[in-house]
């Protein structure tokens, strides 16, 4: 995976705002696989896609990521990191 500087990610970015969800995942995915010929992504294995886009957020972002999510039974949010890096498989 080629490592993207913060100019290409921006023009990503701002090209995915004129696409529906599926079209900016899509652009991610390029960015995340530039070896990968374009018409050849939407049929990967979403398994691989997934790791692809984990992937990149790593490496643009980082090893921690901040989680916020509402519970379910109570409605209160809960807020905690994650260290990304121990999902890894060795």
């Amino acid at each position: 995976m080629a490592i993207t500087g913060a100019a290409e990610l921006l023009a990503t970015w701002e090209a995915g705002l004129a696409e529906a969800s599926t079209g900016r995942a899509l652009l991610l995915h390029r960015t995340a696989r530039p070896d990968v010929d374009a018409a050849t992504l939407p049929v990967l294995p979403v398994g691989e896609r997934e790791a692809d886009l984990f992937a990149l957020r790593r490496a643009l972002f980082g090893e921690r990521m901040q989680v916020r999510l509402g519970c379910a039974a109570c409605g209160e949010d809960m807020e905690f990191d994650l260290d990304a890096g121990s999902s890894r498989t060795r």
